[in-house]
């Protein structure tokens, strides 16, 4: 598990042909993957900058050399910094579906940004005590854990999908 602590990093849906996912954005299906990186916005575009690639400054052109990767805006997604409780955890970000499931309480939800936090939304009713009906921030999960870790993993939290692919993420 590589550790992403402290990068604002986000997530995007790159299309290619020769990608081996497959999505539904709107009325449109998309074949292409999934980038990891930094974030870049012109007003109805985004790139992404894969996380670790190599970037370069021409000095002679004074112009910045980007290995960005132009991604679908409506899959723009920041991460949540922390991770899912599963054997290999993995990066939670906005738009992913996560489960719930302690061994007395489930539930599923789609990762939210409100009310100043990153948490688990739902329509449902969350059946732990959290301070609103519908919507649980990691940090009430994480404050309610026996023991967090250098990785911020959430505790009983897994990803099984995302709104774009469902559980096929």
């Amino acid at each position: 598990m590589e550790k992403f602590r402290n990068a604002l990093l986000y997530r995007g849906f790159h299309c290619t042909d020769d990608g081996d996912k497959t999505i539904v954005v709107g009325d449109r299906t998309l074949k292409g993957n999934w980038v990891i990186g930094y974030l870049q916005l012109t007003k109805s575009m985004a790139f992404i900058t894969p996380y670790k690639s190599a970037v370069s400054y021409a000095i002679a052109e004074s112009t910045l050399m980007s290995p960005a990767l132009k991604v679908e805006m409506d899959t723009v997604g920041m991460t949540a910094g922390v991770y899912d409780d599963f054997d290999l955890p993995q990066l939670i970000f906005q738009g992913d579906i996560v489960e719930y499931n302690d061994g007395i309480n489930y539930f599923t939800g789609t990762v939210c940004f409100e009310a100043g936090a990153f948490g688990i939304g739902t329509s449902d009713n969350i059946p732990i005590e959290s301070s609103s009906d519908n919507f649980i921030s990691f940090y009430e999960l994480i404050m309610k854990q026996e023991y967090v870790d250098e990785y911020m993993v959430v505790d009983y939290v897994k990803i099984i999908g995302n709104q774009w692919e469902g559980n096929n993420a």
